[in-house]
């Protein structure tokens, strides 16, 4: 994991970095980039690894730490962001944000070590981790899934850009799929339902054109969840 941390306040930030020391002993794979200013955080994103947790003072000076956050998920859609504030009701007013989505003035350990144990628990619950050929580490999103197929232990994940290849247990993972919320359309397909364009007669229409094979069994099913779906995305609109 890679974890960046801008703070202005030199106080607050040594106090920061003693904190992340602690971290780091129990986590010496993951890495912590420290930043005084949303300038010094972005003249250095290109050299970056792909950034997971991002902690932002909200009140920087020059560029706030709500436009930072904004500039950062740009570069990088699924970072998940905690700011810290002295003003919890300006954020939970302003930004409709929940408690795991700011951390108080002085930052104690225990608050600190809480929302990153909930930032972690949250990224592995909304990621595929593996490793390429015992060298890589290859993360996706599920929501970055466009489709799944399966062939005997082989998973393939299909995304806008990407394919991807992993061996897997494809009981147990067929099963988190269906609980991230992708659809079974076929014997071994699963799709996801976010970029499904049209549903005509054997195939899901994706975007960029991409076509996945319907089951006459799992039709009426796919047909069933997708309403299911899109009623629930139009419900939150």
């Amino acid at each position: 994991m890679h974890i960046v941390v801008c703070e202005d306040d030199e106080a607050q930030l040594l106090v920061l970095k003693k904190y992340f020391s602690e971290y780091k002993a129990g986590h010496p794979s993951d890495v912590i980039s420290f930043f005084s200013s949303g300038e010094e955080l972005l003249q250095n994103i290109i050299s970056l690894p792909t950034i997971h947790f991002a902690l932002l003072d909200i009140e920087l000076p020059g560029i706030s730490g709500i436009e930072l956050a904004d500039l950062l998920r740009r570069q990088y859609p699924n970072v998940l962001i905690v700011f810290i504030t002295n003003h919890p009701q300006y954020i939970r007013d302003d930004f409709k944000l929940h408690s795991d989505q700011y951390i108080l003035k002085p930052v104690q350990s225990r608050t600190l070590f809480s929302v990153l144990k909930t930032l972690q628990h949250e990224y592995c619950t909304s990621h595929i981790q593996y490793v390429e050929n015992e060298r890589r580490l290859i993360t996706v999103a599920y929501s970055d899934i466009v489709y799944v197929e399966f062939y005997r232990n082989t998973m393939t994940v299909h995304t806008a850009e990407q394919v991807f290849s992993m061996e897997v247990v494809p009981k147990e993972m067929k099963k988190t799929l269906l609980e991230r919320g992708l659809i079974r359309t076929h014997q071994g397909f699963f799709v996801n339902p976010v970029h499904i364009k049209s549903i005509e007669n054997d195939y899901v229409f994706c975007i960029n054109d991409i076509e996945v094979p319907i089951s006459h069994r799992e039709r009426k099913n796919l047909i069933k969840k997708f309403s299911e779906r899109y009623a629930s995305m139009i419900y939150k609109v």
